[in-house]
């Protein structure tokens, strides 16, 4: 779930840092690289990161304030199981068979 406006800051904070690593590239691969000029870029890009990481920030919290109590458990557990581990936060609901199943047969497991 996110807000609209946060989509569109997402998409600005990635364009921006992919820009700055392709010049960051371009400095590094010069003959005679500027090492003043590489740690500004390198500067810039943790600032724009550091920025992108409070609008997720501030995303979640304003997201979190919609929801009940029982539904901001789920969201904060969802929150702990980021990354790898996506198929397991549906684990978390065992009463629904299908999801357990989904999630045995992509783990080479075979349903109950």
């Amino acid at each position: 779930m996110r807000t609209q406006r946060y989509k569109k800051s997402e998409y600005h904070f990635h364009c921006c840092i992919s820009e700055k690593r392709a010049r960051l590239e371009v400095l590094q691969t010069a003959d005679k690289p500027d090492t003043r000029e590489i740690n500004k870029v390198i500067d810039e890009i943790a600032a724009v990161q550091a920025q992108e990481m409070k609008a997720q920030a501030a995303n979640r919290q304003k997201i979190k304030s919609l929801l009940t109590e029982e539904q901001r458990a789920i969201f904060d557990a969802r929150e702990t199981f980021q990354g790898n581990n996506r198929l397991d936060i549906r684990a978390m609901r065992p009463d629904d068979r299908r999801v357990r199943q989904e999630n045995e047969r992509f783990r080479g497991m075979r349903p109950e």
